[in-house]
């Protein structure tokens, strides 16, 4: 299945610098959920699905989570943002068409998801 090019439109654009200092703020609690949850685990590579302008990638890194961390985005300009960041332990963020997800099964110790499943139709 593929994106079609009216949400690929819809996304493409979702992310500008007006917004980084609002979601930064907001993902500190969210990255401070996952560190909670995951208590005394060491996490070798971590994936964040829909990791939209890297927010929670940001401070995944800045606490040492994990020294392997990888995102996946349908927005473009998301991607351009998480780039520009130059977040230390984010070894790789991709476009993502929603659908096929670009790493083999069990590729990563843990996956976040958050604030997605209210996209998808």
């Amino acid at each position: 299945m593929q994106v079609s090019e009216k949400v690929k439109d819809a996304y493409a654009n979702q992310y500008d610098q007006s917004i980084i200092e609002w979601r930064t703020i907001g993902a500190k609690n969210k990255a401070k959920n996952i560190v909670a949850l995951a208590k005394e685990i060491k996490f070798d590579s971590v994936l964040e699905v829909g990791c939209g302008e890297g927010s929670i990638l940001h401070w995944l890194s800045e606490w040492n989570f994990s020294k392997n961390l990888h995102g996946v985005e349908i927005s473009e300009s998301g991607i351009e943002i998480v780039k520009s960041k130059k977040i230390k332990n984010l070894k790789e963020v991709l476009l993502f068409d929603g659908y096929k997800m670009p790493y083999p099964d069990n590729h990563f110790d843990l996956v976040v998801c958050s604030h997605v499943l209210e996209h998808v139709e």
